[in-house]
């Protein structure tokens, strides 16, 4: 899929999509999800992978400071991005396959 078809159907922009992909900026978790149901892929596809990267850098302690950081002002978030983020931290910490997931 083009940077163009995904902005078409996300209601984004191409040079938005662009700045995802360069990693220069992040999407909102209302994007994301959007990106996932284009692509037809789970959320936790693109959470993984940044994951698993940050897991090879050998970063692991300063994603737990960062996680320490940040969590004091969950609270401070809209009821709706406080769920999204609850569906991601579970499938993150699931066993069960994505695919399974998906649906």
């Amino acid at each position: 899929m083009t940077q163009k078809e995904l902005a078409e159907k996300t209601g984004s922009t191409v040079r938005a999509i662009s700045y995802y992909e360069r990693e220069a900026k992040n999407p909102t978790m209302e994007l994301l999800e959007k990106m996932a149901t284009a692509l037809e892929v789970p959320v936790r596809t693109f959470v993984v992978e940044k994951a698993t990267f940050v897991g090879r850098t050998g970063r692991a302690p300063a994603v737990i400071k960062s996680l320490r950081q940040v969590l004091p002002n969950l609270p401070k978030l809209p009821r709706k991005k406080q769920e999204s983020l609850v569906v991601v931290i579970k499938g993150l910490l699931s066993d069960e396959p994505d695919d399974e997931r998906a649906n």
